[in-house]
């Protein structure tokens, strides 16, 4: 019984895998005509690993459709964006991520934004994985500091965000959307 088991959630594991690998790169050769750098792959049970079994103390952000969780793998820090399906949304959530994950390995050399890492393929939706922002996220610094940024920070911020978009409109991006989540090591 516990053999079907196996058989049943690897055969599961698969199917996601060539589900997910065949539209992110269909999405990636579209997007960039086959030009955008690679990417890692990474298995499922690494990023368990890394992120405690995705526990709660290790989550750092929270929206609709995702979660941010904190992670350490192979010595280094990670953040691992784990999506949710949502059934209320107007777009497919695959398609979002993919292009997600085409607009991020294009511009992983723009300083400003996180760099993208790799991917695991495994599980249900994809689930991405960046670089730990050394001086921490951005919105945390802006939304929960207790002190006011001063508007020279503020207009610094601005400006570098500024030009992280103006970086990705120059690019030979034909992705539709830009749905990414916006980290930063801009000096604060």
């Amino acid at each position: 019984m516990l053999s079907r088991f196996r058989n049943h959630k690897n055969k599961r594991k698969e199917g996601y895998f060539l589900k997910n690998g065949a539209v992110m790169l269909e999405q990636l050769i579209h997007s960039f005509n086959g030009n955008c750098n690679p990417i890692r792959m990474y298995f499922g049970k690494e990023l368990k690993k890394a992120t405690n079994n995705y526990n709660w103390d290790r989550m750092t952000h929270e929206n609709w459709n995702f979660q941010l969780y904190k992670g350490v793998h192979d010595d280094h820090e990670i953040l691992v964006k784990k999506f949710e399906g949502d059934s209320n949304s107007c777009m497919d959530p695959l398609e979002l991520i993919t292009n997600e994950a085409a607009i991020a390995s294009n511009m992983s050399k723009q300083k400003n934004v996180l760099k993208l890492l790799g991917c695991c393929l495994e599980t249900e939706l994809p689930t991405l994985v960046y670089e730990f922002p050394a001086k921490g996220i951005l919105s945390h610094h802006i939304y929960r500091g207790s002190q006011l940024l001063p508007w020279q920070t503020k207009l610094k911020i601005a400006v570098e965000v500024a030009d992280a978009v103006a970086y990705k409109d120059r690019g030979s991006c034909s992705c539709s959307t830009m749905a990414r989540e916006r980290g930063s090591s801009i000096d604060i």
